[in-house]
């Protein structure tokens, strides 16, 4: 069985990254994705995406922005 990861990282970059790291560390063989939903505002998108291009996760994250209601 594989598991799915969320992580809403509204408006806190520094946070997102910390949270790929530790998923990193603790392995992922049974990580089927990871789902980025986020609410950030637009300004923050630029920057969520370049943390994930350089996530060694990347191949598993769905990167879902929204704009915030």
């Amino acid at each position: 069985m594989l598991i799915s990861i969320l992580i809403p990282p509204y408006a806190r970059p520094e946070q997102l990254a910390q949270a790929q790291q530790s998923i990193a560390q603790q392995g992922h063989a049974l990580i089927g994705e990871i789902i980025i939903g986020d609410d950030s505002p637009r300004a923050f998108w630029d920057r969520n995406q370049a943390i994930i291009a350089q996530s060694e996760l990347a191949a598993l994250i769905d990167y879902e922005p929204s704009e915030p209601s």
